[in-house]
């Protein structure tokens, strides 16, 4: 999806931190991922976009959409989609 729209007429917004938010990385998140909720009580994903729900799940996916989004903006090639999982014990 972010190779789909790179180099691309897309829409970039700010974020209220002035860093930069695109309609790719909103899709990506949205399509990219499970639900909040996800029918499974114990897993949460924190979405960089659109924030984090059930902080103290005994699994948490992290997902970054497009990291270095000023370089994906600016059709500079060096970014990244980054997914990472947090296990509690």
């Amino acid at each position: 999806m972010a190779l789909a729209g790179f180099r691309r007429d897309i829409v970039v917004d700010t974020k209220p931190d002035r860093t930069f938010v695109t309609e790719v990385d909103r899709s990506i998140e949205h399509h990219g991922s499970p639900s909040p909720s996800g029918g499974l009580p114990w897993l949460r994903v924190r979405r960089e976009e659109e924030g984090t729900e059930g902080a103290g799940a005994a699994v948490l996916w992290y997902i970054d959409p497009i990291d270095a989004t000023a370089n994906f903006v600016r059709g500079i090639s060096v970014f990244a989609t980054l997914l990472a999982v947090a296990v509690r014990r």
